[in-house]
C-alpha cells in the first residue's frame, strides 16, 4: 500500500489485514520505490497523485520489475487523461 497520507495508508491496511491479507504499507512515492525494491509483493495499490514520485512512477517501476504485477491505481482526482497514462 503506497499512499503520501499515513491515516490512507493505515485505514487500508487495518482493512485489508481484516480480510485476511498480509501487507507492506510504504508513506510516499520515493518509500513504495524502495519497498518494492525490497519486497516481492503480489499486488500493489498506490495513489496516483504523491509529491516527488508519484503513483504512474510506482507503476512503471513495478511493470519493470514483473511485467504480471497487478497494480491498482487510485485518486480522489481521476481525469481521462490520468486514467489514459494509467
Amino acid at each position: 500500500i503506497v499512499d503520501d497520507e499515513p491515516s490512507i495508508v493505515e485505514t487500508l491496511r487495518i482493512l485489508l489485514k481484516t480480510e485476511g491479507f498480509a501487507t507492506h504499507t510504504a508513506v510516499g512515492g520515493r518509500a513504495g520505490l524502495e519497498m518494492l525494491d525490497a519486497v516481492a509483493p503480489d499486488l500493489v495499490v498506490s495513489d496516483v497523485r504523491m509529491p516527488g514520485v508519484d503513483g504512474l512512477q510506482l507503476l512503471a517501476a513495478a511493470r519493470a520489475q514483473d511485467p504480471t504485477l497487478p497494480v491498482v491505481l487510485m485518486t480522489a482526482q481521476a481525469t481521462l487523461q490520468s486514467a489514459i497514462q494509467a
